[in-house]
């Protein structure tokens, strides 16, 4: 947290610096910040809408949010690398994910 500086806890975020500092999360209650070199997953429990309870996780690359969630950690960090080399419109992990026959959310 910067020195001198409160967070408005009413105020969420989704930049992971923030969220690092306990800053509150858009999306849910964060219960994991797992970091692999370049990647993060944000796992959370989401406190809204038709995902409400249950339990996502959305990818990060070099600190800054894909801007997509997943329902699991391996599908988030998948997704992230595709991103990574691949660009933000890619399907690249949609289509790893289904050949080696893990779960998707598609």
């Amino acid at each position: 947290m910067i020195a001198g500086y409160a967070y408005n806890k009413s105020i969420k975020t989704t930049n992971l610096a923030e969220l690092r500092d306990g800053q509150p999360y858009t999306w849910g209650q964060v219960l994991n910040v797992i970091d692999v070199g370049d990647y993060t997953v944000v796992q959370y429990r989401c406190d809204f809408g038709s995902q409400e309870g249950k339990e996502l996780f959305a990818g990060y690359l070099a600190g800054v949010s894909t801007s997509h969630s997943f329902n699991t950690l391996e599908e988030a960090l998948v997704h992230s690398i595709a991103q990574n080399y691949d660009g933000i419109n890619t399907q690249a992990a949609h289509y790893f994910m289904k050949m080696i026959g893990a779960p998707t959310d598609k």
